[in-house]
């Protein structure tokens, strides 16, 4: 399982995608179910099930949103 992550809102981060394995989803989305699932077509994940998170603010890095 694939967990693909975006902001709340647009611009909260200069890569506003990130993905990592569903086991290593940040604590700060426990227990949040994805806004979308599906299986992954042809490319490194293919067959694999993704998860779509939206991330809260305080989920995403400072590295990652430029401050």
């Amino acid at each position: 399982h694939y967990a693909l992550l975006y902001p709340l809102k647009p611009g909260e981060a200069k890569n506003p995608l990130f993905l990592a394995s569903a086991d290593g989803l940040p604590a700060c989305l426990a227990g949040e179910a994805p806004v979308a699932h599906w299986t992954a077509g042809p490319g490194f994940v293919e067959g694999r099930e993704i998860g779509l998170w939206r991330l809260p603010p305080q989920c995403i890095p400072e590295s990652a949103n430029g401050q």
